[in-house]
């Protein structure tokens, strides 16, 4: 999967035009309710979740378990991208959540960082992108030495607040726990949107943790006749694989 996003903007045209030799593999495109080019990119029918209310745009690109019913019913509720951070919390599984809302964009990836989020200033406006490399392409970019060096100290990704940057210069990416938004003129931010909960919960009162588990693994194995895991063995893995088997791909 691969895909950029675009802000609302004339100049978003301009920045997609930017594109390297081999440009988008195979692209597919969805557009503002302007009719501009918002998500332009490639990626599998079923890991797609699109829904709308009047001008406004929600896709979920990645894993996602969500009823779309009120998904629609709570976009058509909202009136600005802080509105948005309800919707966010109602899909399990591992995906970006990208939004235009009267003009106005919004994408974020997941806190664990597995679905990352990077952005840079293509053409004069913000552009978003899944890798790093479609930015860098259009920007001309080049590599960070220093960055690569410390991805190699750091397998795991490099702690905050170095994990905002990337391998290419000027190319970022919001930190954890923070979504971009990009307004009508083009000009990206990034916003906190989640914060740790207070640790108030007792030890023992962890039905919360199976029920996001059961989630997160329905979102993998549901509608799939056989799932497989290549995993350690460990406390950890066996007990997903045992979360696997309970949800029977159904």
């Amino acid at each position: 999967m691969e895909f950029v996003v675009l802000p609302d903007h004339p100049a978003g045209t301009d920045a997609l035009a930017l594109a390297p030799a081999s440009g988008l593999p195979g692209p597919k495109v969805i557009e503002h309710h302007s009719g501009r080019p918002w998500l332009v990119g490639d990626w599998p029918d079923d890991e797609i979740v699109s829904v709308s209310a009047g001008p406004r745009r929600l896709v979920l690109l990645g894993c996602a378990k969500v009823r779309q019913e009120p998904l629609a019913a709570g976009l058509s509720r909202v009136r600005s991208l802080a509105d948005l951070d309800g919707l966010a919390r109602l899909a399990a599984g591992s995906f970006q959540f990208v939004a235009s809302i009267d003009g106005e964009v919004r994408v974020q990836g997941t806190l664990s960082t597995a679905c990352q989020v990077f952005y840079a200033k293509v053409a004069g406006v913000t552009m978003a992108a899944n890798r790093p490399e479609a930015l860098a392409d259009r920007i001309g970019a080049t590599v960070d030495e220093e960055r690569v060096a410390l991805e190699l100290l750091s397998p795991f990704g490099p702690p905050e607040p170095l994990s905002e940057g990337s391998v290419w210069h000027g190319v970022r990416s919001p930190r954890i726990g923070h979504c971009l938004e990009i307004g009508r003129n083009g000009a990206g931010r990034t916003r906190r949107w989640w914060t740790p909960p207070a640790p108030a919960r007792p030890l023992g009162d962890g039905d919360f943790i199976r029920e996001a588990l059961f989630d997160a693994m329905l979102a993998r194995t549901a509608g799939r006749p056989v799932v497989s895991a290549d995993l350690s063995g460990g406390l950890d893995s066996t007990s997903l694989c045992f979360v696997a088997d309970r949800t029977d791909g159904t």
